[in-house]
């Protein structure tokens, strides 16, 4: 095996490596999140009002918590990273490679 072939594998090896990565902290970071969410919220007329524990008190403060859809959402772009990430990136790189072999003029 040649040297430039060596290089080849082990650059595509590490933007592997480097998406499912990205992927599965992207995961862990919405799934973290999600046990924080387990508020309980009254509503009435006028107002919204949500208990808090003492645990949640210090991680929210006065602000109100984010919606759980934008954790949902973050864990669902972690597990497309994980799963079609390195497909994806590979067609992309494709396109680009035939777009260039076709506007290439010959000699």
């Amino acid at each position: 095996m040649n040297p430039k072939t060596k290089k080849i594998i082990a650059r595509e090896g590490l933007v592997f490596l480097g998406i499912v990565l990205l992927g599965f902290i992207i995961i862990q970071t919405g799934m973290h999140f999600l046990p924080y969410l387990k508020i309980t919220c009254l509503e009435n007329l006028f107002e919204k009002k949500c208990i808090l524990t003492p645990a949640e008190e210090l991680i929210w403060g006065n602000l109100p918590p984010p919606p759980p859809i934008l954790y949902r959402i973050i864990t669902a772009i972690g597990q497309f990273l994980l799963f079609l990430g390195y497909p994806t990136y590979l067609l992309i790189r494709f396109i680009i490679w035939a777009i260039m072999i076709l506007l290439k003029k010959e000699k």
